[in-house]
């Protein structure tokens, strides 16, 4: 039985409001992204996200492990960054599994593992950012030039955050340190740390890839003059810390680098405005986040039972996995998920999505309106985890972009090629269980509906959640909702998951996006009128239209 990690939070007790305490962390991401975000986005984001099929990853939460912080109250207080440990199991007897799950009295974003320099800048830093720009996870205090005698003396102080390209000189770069402010950056050639920042040169190439490729489609010479600024800075960037700029660098650092510990592709936040706006507000994690309520309706739904009580059979049709002989996915489908019957009598048949050897998803006939689903193989099937039907589990490996887009307010494009039928990203934040009744008068801009796993399920990125809460909707999408079975182990307990598919080739700079209604949906004339291109003749319904 595999040790298995999994964030709750736990629905007894409080704790203080005061700053930094978690109970002030969640409220002040909340708060922050319906102010900033949620109007920009309201336009076209009206009602719940509602995908065809099943699941969401076990969450996991890093090890424990000390801060590296003074054990003051004050310090602590200004961090606000980490999460509290309760007791290590659960007294419900709902499955044995539970034994091994970590459970946190309150969620909390804190800097991830590994920036030692940017923890050392946060206690001992001489700059403090600026309260408006103050965000979950990331820093808000920093070294400065004043600081440099006393804790910039080693070659270890100095570990380069990003770089940019110089304006003039073509064999120049300018480093921006972690931990360290804009006004300790310095200019290096390519040779004095190609061998020691590989992995911030080649994130350097893919954000000049990409704005290379989105400058070709920038209509403006003020939109491509600001594409240039991100490549090559300018001084009125250089010389501000406090520049919005730079929360942007510093969201993508530490967002990207919670990617790279899990093994996940990099991401990037940019906004091409000469009066830059400001990104929203969020705690960040890859994984769902649950209370205790909703962990066990989900240990105990039927469609979580261990394959070993279902009906026996063999692989049946085609299988990708790299054991087809004992691959069990196929019987999954066959036993849970191929056909239910509706309020009607009307027998629903589902597809059952499978990836072929390269992992990609046959679509063939692929409609909206499909009720679908994806399989992903488990310790049962005898595979590896490199198996072409465990995408989802691997995570996001492609580079994303959270793109300001005006008027639509924030959204996703891709920073490489992804080919119809990819796996793009997992769609992740707090399971909510919610009643008919509970959508009135509720912000839904961020709730993906489970249909298959439990429909009375979602999964709401509105306080905390992954790039994927930046879909935008387009009533010709690019990007699909598939629910997912997904687990490593037969013996952990299934959680709903919702991957995001490519439905059409995405090319670099192209935004992602998906249909947040029912084709049938968007058949009125009444409502918010559609801004997804330029000329789409579609209404949106409203939220209480949707809810209808």
């Amino acid at each position: 039985m595999s040790k298995q990690r999994i964030r709750l939070e736990s629905s007894t007790g409080s704790e203080s409001e005061g700053p930094g305490s978690s109970q002030r962390s969640i409220k002040r991401a909340r708060v922050t992204v319906v102010d900033v975000d949620r109007d920009h986005r309201n336009k076209n984001r009206r009602t719940t996200k509602s995908p065809r099929m099943v699941q969401a990853k076990p969450p996991q939460v890093a090890p424990q492990q000390p801060p590296n912080l003074s054990d003051s109250e004050e310090d602590i207080d200004v961090n606000a960054l980490l999460a509290q440990i309760a007791e290590n199991h659960f007294d419900n007897g709902t499955d044995e599994a539970t034994s091994s799950m970590q459970m946190f009295k309150k969620f909390l974003c804190r800097i991830p593992n590994g920036c030692i320099e940017a923890n050392n800048g946060q206690r001992f830093g001489s700059w403090h950012r600026d309260a408006a720009l103050e965000y979950p996870g990331v820093p808000t205090r920093k070294f400065c030039e004043k600081d440099m005698n006393q804790y910039g003396k080693t070659e270890k102080n100095w570990l380069i955050q990003s770089i940019y390209s110089h304006s003039t000189a073509r064999n120049q770069f300018w480093l921006y340190y972690v931990g360290w402010t804009c006004k300790t950056m310095c200019q290096e050639k390519l040779r004095n740390f190609d061998s020691t920042a590989s992995e911030m040169i080649t994130l350097m190439r893919l954000r000049n890839e990409f704005l290379s490729r989105l400058k070709r489609t920038l209509k403006t010479p003020e939109l491509k003059r600001l594409a240039d600024r991100e490549k090559f800075l300018d001084d009125t960037i250089k010389t501000n810390p406090n520049h919005i700029f730079w929360i942007y660098q510093d969201m993508s650092f530490f967002h990207a680098k919670i990617h790279h510990n899990e093994g996940l592709g990099p991401v990037l936040y940019m906004c091409l405005r000469e009066e830059m706006q400001l990104p929203p507000k969020y705690a960040y994690t890859t994984v769902n986040v649950m209370n205790i309520e909703i962990y066990q309706i989900c240990v105990k739904n039927s469609v979580g039972r261990r394959f070993t009580s279902l009906r026996l059979g063999v692989a049946g049709q085609f299988t990708a996995c790299e054991k087809p002989d004992t691959c069990q996915c196929n019987m999954k489908f066959e036993n849970l998920f191929a056909s239910y019957t509706d309020l009607d009598g009307t027998v629903i048949r589902r597809k059952n999505r499978q990836p072929n050897k390269e992992g990609i998803l046959d679509l063939e006939g692929f409609e909206y309106e499909e009720e679908r689903i994806v399989i992903e193989c488990s310790d049962g099937c005898g595979c590896s985890y490199n198996c072409p039907r465990r995408q989802l589990q691997r995570g996001q490996q492609k580079f994303l972009v959270i793109f300001y887009e005006g008027d639509r307010g924030f959204g996703i494009r891709a920073g490489e090629f992804i080919k119809r039928g990819e796996f793009i990203m997992e769609y992740v934040g707090e399971i909510l269980a919610l009643k008919q009744g509970d959508y009135h008068n509720r912000d839904v801009s961020y709730d993906a509906k489970l249909n298959v796993f439990d429909n009375n399920l979602v999964i709401s990125s509105a306080r905390l959640g992954n790039v994927a809460r930046f879909l935008g909707h387009a009533c010709q999408p690019n990007a699909t909702f598939i629910e997912a079975y997904s687990r490593k182990c037969e013996t952990d307990p299934l959680f709903p998951r919702i991957g995001v598919y490519a439905t059409n080739d995405i090319k670099i700079g192209e935004e992602v996006t998906i249909s947040y209604f029912h084709p049938s949906q968007l058949l009125g004339s009444t409502g918010i009128k559609c801004s997804c291109r330029e000329d789409c003749p579609n209404f949106l319904p409203t939220a209480d239209d949707a809810d209808e």
